[in-house]
C-alpha cells in the first residue's frame, strides 16, 4: 500500500539523517585531533562545519514529511527504538552542570585525546554496524565534544533536535492516524462490497425465481385453457357432425316420403282411372237398360233381374265411391306428413345454422382470448428482460458509486498524507 511506502520513505530518510550527522560527527572529530595538534582558531572553521552539517541536517529533517523515491532503510520501529534511545540519551547529555565544564575544561587535552581514539573505532564500527546503539554513543560524544567547544551554541542545538523530535513525534502521530483512517475506510469498503455483492445476489435469485415462476403459471393457465378449448371444440365438432346426420337421414326419410307419395300417387291415378271406366260402363249399362225398358223390350226379362243388375251396379258404385275416398284421405294425410316433415326440416336447418353461428362465435372469442393470453405471456417476458436491465444497471450504478467513494477515499489519504 501507498502508506507502508511513505512510512519506509521517512524510515530512509531518517537513517540518511543519522548517517549524515554521524559523517559529521566523524569529520568534527577529525577536526579535534587536528585542533588538538594546531593552534585554537582552527575552532572557528570546525564550528562553522560544524553548523554547516547541522544546517543540512535540519534541511534534511524537513524532507521527512515529503515524499519521495523509496530508499533501503531500517524498519519503522528500528527507527523509532534508535530515535527515543537518541533523544534519551541526548537528554541525558544536555542536563546543564557547571561542574561538568569546570573538569572538563581542565582535563581537556587527557580527555580529547582518549575520545578520539575511542571515537574513531565507534565511527568504523558505526559505519559497518548501522546499529542504534552505535549511533547513541557517536551522537553523546559529538555532544560532548561540541559542548567543549561552543558551550553557547549547545541550548539552540538541543532545541533544534527537540524541535525535529516533535516534528517527527506528530508525523508519526499523523501517520498512525491516517493508518488507522484507512484501515477503517477499507472495513468499510469491503463491507460496502460484501454487502453490494450479497444485494447482487439476492437481486438476481429473486429476479430468476419470479420470472421463471411468473412464466410458469402463465404458462400452465395457459396450457389449461387451451385443453378446455380444445375440449370445446371437439364437442362442439361432435354435434355438429350429429345434427349433420340427422338432417341427412331427415333428408333421406324426405326423399323416401316424397317416393312413396309419388308412387300412392301414381297408384291413385290409375285406380281413379279404373273407377271411372267401371263407373262409366256402368252409367253406360244403366243409360242402356233404362232406354230397353222405355222402348218395351224388357218384357221378355224379368224386372226383378233388372232390380239385382242395378242394385248391384249402385254396389259397385258405392264401394268405388268409398275407394276414391279413401284414397284422396291418404293423399290428403301424405301431404300432410310432407309438409310437417319439410317444416321439421326446415326447423331443423334453422337451429343447425344458428348453433353454427354460436359455434363461430365462440370460436372467435377463445382464439381472442389465446391471442389475449399469448400478449400477456409476451408483455411478461419484456417486463422480466426490462428488470433484468434495470437491475443490471442499477448494479452498474452501484459499482461506479463505490468507485468514486474509494477514488474520493484515496484521495483524502493522500491529502492528509501531504499535509
Amino acid at each position: 500500500m501507498s502508506w507502508i511506502t511513505k512510512v519506509t520513505d521517512l524510515a530512509g530518510k531518517a537513517e540518511d539523517l543519522l548517517n549524515r550527522l554521524d559523517q559529521s560527527t566523524g569529520d568534527v572529530i577529525h577536526n579535534q585531533k587536528a585542533r588538538s595538534s594546531t593552534p585554537k582558531p582552527a575552532r572557528s572553521s570546525s564550528y562553522a562545519q560544524l553548523r554547516n552539517e547541522e544546517h543540512d541536517a535540519e534541511v534534511h529533517t524537513e524532507e521527512l514529511g515529503r515524499s519521495g523515491p523509496s530508499l533501503p532503510s531500517r524498519t519503522h520501529s528500528e527507527f523509532a527504538g534508535g530515535a527515543a534511545a537518541g533523544r534519551k540519551k541526548v537528554a541525558e547529555t544536555f542536563i546543564p552542570s557547571t561542574s561538568m565544564v569546570s573538569e572538563r575544561e581542565r582535563r581537556d587535552a587527557e580527555l580529547m585525546a582518549m575520545l578520539n581514539q575511542d571515537v574513531v573505532q565507534d565511527v568504523e564500527e558505526t559505519r559497518s554496524r548501522r546499529s542504534s546503539g552505535g549511533r547513541s554513543v557517536l551522537s553523546v560524544q559529538t555532544t560532548q565534544s561540541v559542548t567543549s567547544e561552543q558551550p553557547p551554541d549547545i541550548s539552540q542545538m538541543k532545541s533544534q533536535l527537540w524541535a525535529k523530535e516533535t516534528q517527527i513525534a506528530a508525523m508519526r502521530t499523523k501517520i498512525s492516524e491516517l493508518e488507522r483512517k484507512l484501515s477503517k475506510r477499507s472495513d468499510e469498503l469491503f463491507e460496502l462490497k460484501a454487502e453490494k455483492e450479497m444485494v447482487e445476489q439476492r437481486l438476481a435469485q429473486q429476479a430468476n425465481v419470479d420470472s421463471v415462476e411468473e412464466l410458469k403459471i402463465a404458462r400452465k393457465k395457459a396450457q389449461e385453457q387451451r385443453d378446455i378449448l380444445l375440449e370445446e371444440c371437439t364437442q362442439l365438432k361432435r354435434k355438429c357432425m350429429a345434427q349433420e346426420e340427422e338432417v341427412r337421414a331427415m333428408g333421406e326419410q324426405l326423399r323416401l316420403a316424397k317416393f312413396n307419395l309419388s308412387e300412392n300417387k301414381k297408384e291413385f291415378d290409375q285406380y281413379k282411372e279404373k273407377a271411372q271406366k267401371i263407373l262409366q260402363a256402368k252409367e253406360k249399362l244403366v243409360d242402356s237398360l233404362k232406354s230397353e225398358e222405355n222402348m218395351g223390350d224388357s218384357a221378355d226379362r224379368p224386372g226383378h233381374l233388372l232390380q239385382a243388375e242395378l242394385e248391384e251396379m249402385r254396389v259397385e258404385r258405392d264401394l268405388a265411391r268409398a275407394d276414391l275416398e279413401s284414397a284422396q284421405l291418404m293423399v290428403y294425410n301424405l301431404r300432410s306428413e310432407i309438409d310437417e316433415m319439410e317444416n321439421q326440416l326446415r326447423e331443423e336447418q334453422a337451429k343447425q345454422t344458428e348453433q353454427r353461428k354460436q359455434y363461430l362465435e365462440e370460436k372467435q372469442s377463445w382464439h381472442a382470448t389465446v391471442a389475449l393470453l399469448n400478449e400477456k405471456v409476451d408483455c411478461a417476458r419484456i417486463e422480466s428482460e426490462f428488470q433484468k436491465q434495470e437491475m443490471k444497471r442499477q448494479s452498474e450504478d452501484f459499482a461506479r458509486k463505490l468507485e468514486v467513494q474509494e477514488a474520493e477515499l484515496r484521495k483524502n489519504v493522500e491529502d492528509q498524507r501531504a499535509r
